[in-house]
């Protein structure tokens, strides 16, 4: 039996066992797959996928991105064995595994570079798809930083007064504003926050 036939079988026999949910004993078997043929990118796609259920993103995402980059070294190797087909099979995995991990840009730059490999609906698809999520979570990731640095001015005036409420106020009405967009204290731009603000002493209170 040669080592594709014997490859094929570990393949088939990760599939069964992906089917029922047993992502420890199908990667095993993909593993086995791969060390049979190491030059076939249906195994490690296979593998990533159970990978995706496991939500063992960045070793997808690193698996991925290395079998790309030695795509035509494997095709050489093994004839069709990173064929355009797999090829962006793979790339919309990895696409797949940027935009689980909100990596949306990498994402669409991803689907981009599939769809001029294979222009077809479902691709076009998983863009407008990401392209949505995309547009959506930079809404939700807008930060009023104008608003939050006047409110900090204003709280810096209260401090000095010593008018200790209404510094606890304006900090707030500040903050309210930077995790309106999920953006920390610490991660704000630095003139929001300047670390010499005599607001320091209640910025992690």
């Amino acid at each position: 039996m040669n080592d594709q036939r014997r490859a094929d079988q570990f393949k088939e026999a990760g599939n069964r066992l992906y089917r029922e949910q047993r992502f420890d004993e199908a990667i095993d078997q993909y593993e086995k797959a791969i060390s049979a043929e190491p030059n076939e990118f249906t195994y490690y796609n296979n593998k990533c996928a159970a990978l995706l259920e496991q939500e063992k993103y960045a070793e997808c995402e690193q698996i991925l991105e290395h079998v790309l980059q030695r795509r035509y070294e494997m095709n050489l190797a093994n004839a069709g064995g990173a064929s355009y087909d797999k090829a962006v099979k793979v790339m919309n995995r990895l696409a797949r595994c940027y935009q689980k991990q909100l990596k949306y840009n990498d994402a669409i730059q991803t689907y981009k570079l599939s769809l001029t490999e294979d222009n077809n609906r479902d691709t076009h698809d998983a863009l407008r798809d990401v392209e949505k999520a995309k547009d959506n979570a930079d809404k939700k990731a807008h930060v009023d930083v104008t608003k939050a640095k006047e409110d900090n001015n204003k709280g810096t005036e209260h401090f000095k007064s010593k008018e200790w409420v209404k510094v606890r106020e304006r900090y707030d009405e500040a903050m309210t504003c930077l995790r309106g967009g999920r953006l920390c204290r610490q991660c704000a731009p630095p003139e929001v926050f300047p670390e010499t603000s005599p607001l320091a002493s209640f910025w992690d209170n």
